[in-house]
């Protein structure tokens, strides 16, 4: 079983991977922190989401 670990951001309720080595995960990883920066934001494990429905992915 893979951990999958998310940063999330809970203001907007939006979610991305945390994919290593990957050269495209890591430019969205990059957009992300700058469009949701001050807000609050955390790393977590997939698994700690409780209700997955309420979270959007970020494109």
């Amino acid at each position: 079983m893979t951990l999958i670990r998310l940063k999330v951001c809970f203001k907007r309720h939006e979610c991305v991977p945390i994919l290593e080595d990957n050269y495209i995960n890591k430019e969205k990883l990059e957009k992300f922190d700058s469009l949701h920066s001050g807000h609050l934001v955390q790393i977590i494990n997939e698994e700690e989401l409780e209700d997955k429905r309420e979270w959007n992915p970020f494109l």
